[in-house]
């Protein structure tokens, strides 16, 4: 368990709005093989924040923001840099409107109508 570190990204995610708009990876070292002469490999998991919601699942209002960040920064840890520039403008246009942010964030959007970048 990486205990300091989900600490740090829910009071980071406190600070630019909740944990529904922070994006997370969890990046490191897969263990080598023992017969392998290759070294090991980095891996990598980009996902929101890592938290339930039990009060709001299947109500259509989860805010998608942090998941669309999260592939941004997966898509430059695979060198698409244009295409994690283009997510990340994309959320950025549709947190500009109350029309298209999440409830949470002052809006009157929900998961269905929030539109993809």
């Amino acid at each position: 368990m990486n205990l300091f570190g989900d600490i740090l990204s829910d009071l980071a995610a406190g600070l630019i709005g909740g944990l529904g708009v922070a994006p997370a990876a969890n990046i490191g070292d897969l263990p080598r093989r023992r017969a392998s002469p290759r070294p090991s490999a980095r891996a990598r998991c980009s996902r929101r924040c890592p938290r339930t919601a039990p009060d709001i699942a299947g109500k259509g209002i989860a805010n998608p923001t942090g998941l669309m960040l999260s592939a941004a920064m997966l898509l430059d840890h695979i060198d698409q840099r244009d295409a994690a520039e283009r997510l990340r403008r994309g959320v950025t246009a549709a947190l500009a409107s109350a029309e298209t942010r999440t409830g949470d964030l002052g809006g009157r959007a929900n998961t269905r109508s929030t539109p993809t970048p």
